[in-house]
């Protein structure tokens, strides 16, 4: 039996056991609990439950993937399928509660647009990219406090009064327009764009956030009613680039009490006219703001002549009646807050007009006006001499009087019901038509007015061209029957023709529009307006004339064009479908569209400046002549039907093109292309081609023994290094020229014998042969030809031959030392890289044909010549210890790093166009002056031992190395090259040496060397103790001083003392002296300030200097006849 504290124990064991279990449960309900989101929407929550968290795809409640937690009703979702959710898009689903959101913590984009909400609380994120929420009743949204950044936020059309954007730092797009907005604060934050109309709670804004407001790319805001200040950082920008997108009564200003002046008194920032305002006794000093009481009630003003360019301000002139702004400088007016009846700015520069509705009476003549809405109760309306293309009348019920001459008028609608308030009103003593005229607009064909009779009658102010019609179809079947020809040499090449009778501008189009054949060439003609008429046109030559533009888009039937020979720029041929045969020679043409002429087969554009041309479409073209144009590549493989092809660029101007495909053209006859960079041409395909014309190329190969017809051939000025003309046909060739191939050694022909005799345009270096071993390589030099057989290149003896397949994939070659005098055969190895041939027996090299090459070492030879035209890819050239007296093509290696010609015997060399150069080695050589201000990357330079004057190296901060002895170099300043640490500049002619870079430590004793420089007695250094100390070689008469004031003082003129004598100058601790009288003396610095003082006694005498700093100081000493100052250096 147990005994009862024994029980008391299990039952307070059992209650302990109890208590946990109802803690755990407590402690896993809470888990459960913060495992979910309460969604109280259900329209929200069932869009959760039925769409995925991984794309917003809709599924069936219970998906794993769902957003929700399985139970559709429940009000509530699993937060950890929406923690993650990134896009969220809940648009027009009648939610009224977006509650739950908050927990969306990864969430980048949210569209909620269309639906009912009141609220938005967003979740905790630092950046958003889009966040539309327009269309709903939200009067508050709440931002968190962590976000940073917006892409785009659009609240449109709600009833939102703010929103607090003080932690967003940046937002690219904002749109708030509709909203119920009071004010609205950036000051914190960048925003790039924005648009805010349609407020019209909106008082204030404030844009004070010292942002670039050029990176603002929009700005807008109109129908603010109460908006009266937008406070920003920059007045005059945000005038001058976003005055036309806000109301005329809102006023960009720079602080509170601006906003507030203008809350009494109008802002008018043009001088001008506020001076007209003062001179009216309407203000009464500039200050560019007038009390709007004194101008709110004026009803007459006249501001003319006045060279006002801004009318801000007008919009307060509420009750003005009549204005007058005229002969200014205005390109801009608004008067769409005022009543003005009458109103005048003629003679301005106006692009834009705004009129307020009651404008009666509006002068606006003599602008730049391009388009004007006209109030709808006007009755007097000047517009003339202005740039208006189109001028709507009709709703001008009580228009009168009408001036619309000297415009671009193409429509004009006259159609108000009121026509007959306007009769004739005609002065025959003036000759002008006071109610009506609309003269002077040549592309007004149609007037359209309430009666055509009517207005024929009383108006006689328009053009002959020009027609009175009610409407459209009265139009069309009043078009005028001649034709505007307005250039009379081409209106007196009609009448020569028959085609016309008299000098008026115009011709009958019904004499022209059936004429098939037309030519005009060399008539002179500048313009060829009225060629649109000739409808039934075929063939049109106008070639040989002045024209600059040319419009044929209406003549339909073209099949022959010819304008060569004028300075046409553009031409529009894709309506002229019918077109055979195409010629614009010698134009100013930059395009050129034929790809809607299928039909073409010959077109003719040499000489032009056409960039690209696609003649793809054109698969009947039989011939093709575009030279002399600026064409980087010509694709002619769709044209099967080609006989004729030629194109290229001229000797002062080469062709780009480097290649060109003719394997497609079996028919073509003759290829004539020069000066290009064409390096290789197969003509295998080719079996008609008689004639080819391929001079000043970049040829290097050319085989046309597969051409048997093949009767006319020049490749002359190429770099040829075989051409095979064993075609079976030599004989009945009337042409062969293969001048200037320098690398040609043999042309293999039909019979080397005929060929000696009847070919002779060669350089005569060549030989004609029946095998000329073309799949081999001609290496005449026979230690060349051995250390290729040592390489494994070449094979058997010496035969002065080695198979080019074994050499031109060959990438890496290295020939040291192996008394090659002859590279002969180098040009076919064709992939290298890499080449050392130094210390050799070379006395000229050309690497032209490896272009491939970046690494050439060819020093310790005997070369004159070195020839790198071409080698682009160059990186490295090592070519000192030479005879070279030049080096030229060096700009063709614009990655060329390293660059050595030391000891040669060059004068003159250009490295412009090296900008990539980090190693410059010229010493040795001849050269008087040296230019390296474009070579920004220079590490090393050594230029000792020529003839340089000067040395320049400002523009070459990165030098670390300068190597400059043995010239004529009166000055160097390294004070813009922190990097240096080697200096060796001795036997110059220096008196000017300024080593102030910041950095001199760098330099040690050993890197440092300004001997020889018997005119350089000072050395501007960083610190002139350390230099003392640290650098030794230098001539005795230099010395090292901090600035110009310290050098000034070494030239001071010693004043002599009888007896007086220093025994060591330099010094270290003490300066010893002796004098045979008595003297006082004074021991001062560079400066003036005194370092001590006291007397000398007869004999020796001793100064104790040895606490004073090292560096120059002067000794005054003074006796009672005479005053002497010495120099002393401290070291």
């Amino acid at each position: 039996m147990n005994s009862p504290s024994f029980s008391v124990m299990i039952l307070n064991k059992h209650i302990m056991k109890t208590k946990l279990f109802l803690l755990l449960a407590i402690f896993f309900g809470l888990i459960v609990k913060a495992q979910t989101t309460s969604i109280p929407d259900a329209n929200f929550e069932h869009y959760l439950e039925t769409h995925s968290k991984i794309n917003l795809s809709q599924i069936s409640v219970g998906d794993a993937n769902s957003m929700g937690n399985g139970i559709d009703g429940d009000h509530l979702v699993t937060t950890a399928n929406i923690s993650a959710v990134t896009y969220l898009s809940v648009n027009e689903l009648n939610i009224s509660d977006l509650t739950g959101i908050e927990d969306f913590t990864s969430l980048t984009d949210l569209s909620c647009s269309d639906n009912n909400l009141t609220t938005l609380t967003l979740p905790p994120v630092t950046s958003l990219a889009n966040l539309i929420v327009e269309r709903n009743n939200l009067t508050t949204i709440n931002l968190p406090n962590t976000l940073v950044e917006i892409l785009e936020f659009s609240c449109a059309d709600n009833k939102i009064t703010s929103i607090n954007f003080n932690n967003v730092n940046y937002i690219n797009f904002l749109y708030l327009v509709n909203n119920k907005f009071t004010t609205l604060d950036f000051s914190n934050t960048n925003v790039q764009g924005l648009e805010f109309s349609d407020n019209p709670f909106l008082t204030s804004i404030d844009l004070r956030n010292g942002a670039d407001y050029t990176e603002i790319y929009g700005f807008y805001g109109v129908n603010n009613p109460l908006l009266t200040c937008v406070f920003v950082d920059n007045v005059s920008y945000a005038n001058a680039n976003w005055k036309n997108n806000v109301d005329s009564t809102t006023n960009f200003v720079d602080s509170e009490a601006t906003c507030n002046l203008l809350s009494t008194h109008t802002y008018v920032p043009d001088d001008n006219f506020e001076q007209a305002l003062i001179d009216e006794g309407l203000d009464d000093v500039l200050d560019n703001y007038v009390l709007t009481n004194n101008i709110n009630s004026i009803t007459f003003l006249d501001v003319s002549d006045k060279n006002i360019s801004d009318l801000t301000g007008i919009e307060d002139f509420l009750e003005l009646e009549t204005f007058g702004c005229e002969n200014n400088q205005l390109t801009t007016i608004d008067l769409s807050n005022n009543h003005i009846l009458e109103f005048g700015c003629n003679n301005n520069q106006l692009t834009s007009l705004i009129l307020n509705a009651e404008a009666r009476v509006v002068d606006c003549s003599y602008n730049l006006l391009t388009a004007l809405i006209v109030p709808s109760g006007i009755a007097n309306l000047q517009c003339n001499n202005n740039n208006i293309t189109s001028l709507d009348l009709s709703s001008t019920t009580e228009l009168s009087r009408l001036n619309v001459s000297n415009n671009n008028l193409e429509f004009l609608d006259f159609r108000n019901g009121e026509n007959d308030q306007i009769s004739s009103s005609y002065d025959y003593n003036t000759g002008y038509d006071y109610s009506f005229d609309a003269t002077n607009n040549p592309n007004l064909t149609c007037i359209f007015v309430d009666d055509a009779t009517f207005s024929t009658t009383n108006w006689k102010k328009v053009d002959a061209t020009a027609h009175f019609v009610i409407d459209q179809a009265g139009c069309d079947a009043s078009i005028t029957v001649t034709t505007y020809v307005p250039n009379n040499n081409f209106e007196q090449a009609l009448i020569d023709g028959g085609y016309d009778n008299v000098l008026d501008d115009y011709v009958l189009t019904d004499n022209i529009r059936v004429i098939t054949d037309l030519d005009v060439s060399n008539k002179n003609i500048s313009d060829l307006t009225g060629i649109e008429d000739f409808k039934s046109l075929v063939t049109l030559s106008c070639n040989n004339n002045s024209l600059t533009s040319l419009n044929v888009t209406q003549n339909t039937s073209l099949k022959y064009l010819n304008f060569s020979f004028n300075q046409v720029s553009t031409i529009d041929v894709s309506k002229n479908i019918a077109l055979e045969k195409l010629t614009a020679v010698q134009n100013q043409l930059t395009s050129l569209d034929v790809t809607t002429n299928t039909s073409l087969k010959h077109l003719e554009c040499w000489q032009n400046q056409i960039t690209s041309l696609d003649v793809s479409k054109n698969t009947i073209l039989e011939e093709l002549y575009v030279k002399e144009n600026a064409l980087s590549e010509l694709d002619v493989t769709n044209n099967i039907a080609l006989k004729f092809l030629s194109f290229g660029g001229e000797m002062n101007t080469a062709s780009t093109i480097s290649s060109i495909d003719i394997s497609n053209n079996t028919q073509l006859f003759s290829l004539d292309f020069i000066y290009t960079q064409i390096s290789e041409l197969v003509t295998t395909n080719n079996p008609n081609l008689e004639r080819l014309f391929i001079r000043n190329n970049k040829l290097k190969n050319l085989d046309v023994s597969q051409n048997p017809v093949l009767e006319d051939l020049v490749c002359e000025d190429n770099q040829l290094r075989t051409l095979n003309v064993k075609n079976g046909n030599n004989i009945n060739f009337y042409r062969f020229s293969a001048f200037n191939n320098s690398f040609l050694n043999c042309i293999q022909v039909d019979d080397p014998s005929w060929s000696n005799t009847n070919w002779t345009a060669i350089n005569g270096t060549e030989t004609f042969g029946d095998n000329c071993h073309y799949y081999q390589t001609y290496v005449p030099d026979d230690n060349f030809e051995q250390t290729l057989i040592d390489l494994g290149f070449d094979t058997g003896s010496l035969d002065d031959y080695v198979s080019t397949n074994n050499i031109n994939t060959v990438t890496d070659l290295e020939i040291i030392n192996k008394n090659i005098a002859d590279l002969t055969g180098l040009e076919d190895f064709d992939a290298l890289t890499y080449l050392d041939c130094s210390y050799n027996l070379l006395t000229n090299l050309s690497t032209i044909f490896n272009e491939n090459l970046e690494v050439l070492r060819c020093d310790h030879n005997q070369l004159t010549s070195l020839d790198i035209n071409g080698n682009v890819n160059l990186t490295q050239l090592f070519c000192g210890d030479n005879n070279l007296t030049s080096l030229d093509y060096l700009y063709y290696a614009q990655y060329l790093n390293f660059l050595s010609i030391e000891n040669n015997q060059i004068s003159n060399i250009d490295i412009a166009g090296n900008s990539e150069l980090l190693n410059l080695l010229v010493g040795g050589n001849n050269l008087s002056e040296l230019e390296i201000n474009n070579n920004t990357k220079l590490t090393v330079l050594s230029v000792s031992n020529n003839k340089l004057s000067s040395l320049n190296t400002s523009n070459n901060p990165d030098l670390f190395h300068i190597f400059c002895s043995g010239n004529l170099i009166t000055s160097i300043d390294i004070s813009n090259n922190p990097a240096i640490t080697r200096f060796i500049c001795f036997n110059n002619l220096l008196s000017s040496l300024d080593m102030r870079n910041g950095n001199n430590t760098n330099i040690s004793d050993g890197t440092f060397n300004a001997k020889s420089n018997p005119d350089l007695t000072c050395i501007y250094v960083d610190d002139t103790d350390w230099s003392y100390k640290n650098w030794k070689n230098k001539d005795a008469a230099s010395h090292f001083v901090a600035d110009e004031t310290a050098c000034n003082a070494l030239s001071v003129e010693n004043h002599k003392i009888n007896g007086l004598k220093i025994l060591s100058n330099p010094i270290i601790n003490n300066i010893k002296l002796s004098t045979t009288e008595k003297l006082n003396f004074v021991l001062t610095d560079i400066n003036g300030k005194t370092l001590k003082s006291g007397k000398l006694t007869i004999g020796n005498n001793t100064i104790n200097v040895s606490k004073m700093a090292k560096g120059i100081c002067f000794l005054r000493v003074t006796s009672t006849r005479n005053s002497s100052v010495k120099k002393i250096i401290i070291q």
